[in-house]
């Protein structure tokens, strides 16, 4: 079957879901972006992220919405402390907005995502030793474990770690239910860090 062929199968539903989702994870990637921008006449305030957590919220039953924490590092002002972003996709909104559009007019439809951002100051202190102690744990890049179990209605989470350097050398882990064992004190690192970051966030209001 032709990409033609298959592209013509989907319903104007399902080509406005698979596009909101793009921009939205798009732009939950790159929460800078948003307004208020961290980018002004073309350049950032704060440096490049140093690293971000997110949550795709699609477990079962789960309250919360897709969600972006994204840190960065001052650019150039030493009594500036480091920023966290947290960006919140209000997906269900979405969803029944542009549900009611196409059922409307039966056509694909299309608008920007409702997001918002909080931000917050962070402990420099604090914040590198979680970075210290992310630098001690040791994890596989690759494993040849036999396939365990298929999981539906959950989630997935995951990290990035930027280095300083232009373009930074990147890693990136995502899991849900089913991980490899030896990622557990990762996966117990991230729940920390992003403890930190909500308290952080919930000082600043």
């Amino acid at each position: 079957m032709s990409v033609e062929s298959v592209a013509s199968d989907k319903t104007p539903w399902n080509l406005s879901w698979e596009v909101m989702m793009a921009r939205a994870w798009r732009m939950l990637e790159n929460s800078a972006d948003i307004q208020p921008s961290l980018v002004v006449d073309g350049f950032m305030t704060y440096r490049h992220p140093r690293l971000r957590l997110w949550d795709d919220a699609m477990g079962f039953g789960c309250e919360s919405e897709p969600t972006s924490f994204t840190v960065f590092n001052p650019l150039h002002d030493a009594k500036k402390r480091p920023l966290v972003r947290q960006a919140v996709w209000h997906r269900t909104e979405d969803l029944r907005r542009l549900h009611a559009l196409v059922e409307k007019s039966n056509k694909q439809a299309s608008f920007q995502p409702a997001i918002t951002v909080r931000d917050a100051e962070i402990s420099a202190g604090q914040f590198d030793a979680l970075l210290n102690a992310g630098a001690k744990l040791r994890v596989s890049i690759a494993w040849l474990d036999a396939m365990k179990a298929v999981t539906c209605d959950v989630g997935s989470v995951g990290f990035e770690f930027f280095s300083l350097d232009q373009p930074p050398a990147v890693i990136q882990l995502q899991w849900a239910w089913d991980k490899p064992e030896e990622w557990q004190p990762v996966v117990e690192w991230v729940k920390q860090l992003r403890t930190f970051l909500e308290k952080c966030l919930a000082n600043a209001e």
